[in-house]
């Protein structure tokens, strides 16, 4: 069931963005696939599959009170059902620390509508919040 441009754009927006603004874990899952992937790109950090995703947005939320996904700019791909979007995201953590950076997530469909692959190139260092459900090499918590 392909999408079409504009539920391709409201999709990681309305579905994805403001539902991890609310935490609302459930939410956040409900448009992957069941094997789906997140990957970022410049911290080596892999998310494979529905409770590796759960554990990564758990920790990610519980790490980081404060999330504050906003100014969005999207530009959607109907023939390949895919979606970028660059935005800006600020991260508070229990300490009252933020943390401010402007990403690019690239959102990849399956032919059901769902994101069978999340790919985020992040513009700050990441750490703490992020090594739940970690798929990739456990040697250093990074992809091999």
């Amino acid at each position: 069931m392909a999408l079409d441009r504009e539920a391709l754009a409201d999709l990681p927006v309305s579905q994805y963005f403001l539902a991890c603004n609310r935490g609302d874990v459930a939410s956040m899952l409900a448009i992957f696939s069941e094997d789906a992937a997140v990957r970022f790109v410049s911290a080596g950090f892999r998310y494979q599959g529905l409770d590796a995703l759960r554990a990564h947005f758990e920790e990610f939320r519980d790490t980081f009170p404060g999330i504050d996904f906003r100014d969005f700019d999207v530009v959607a791909d109907v023939e390949r059902q895919c979606v970028a979007v660059r935005f800006e995201l600020e991260l508070t953590d229990s300490n009252g620390t933020r943390s401010l950076m402007r990403n690019c997530n690239v959102f990849y469909l399956n032919a059901h509508g769902r994101v069978r692959e999340l790919v985020i190139y992040d513009t700050a260092p990441l750490d703490e919040g992020f090594e739940a459900g970690n798929t990739a090499d456990a040697g250093n918590g990074r992809e091999p």
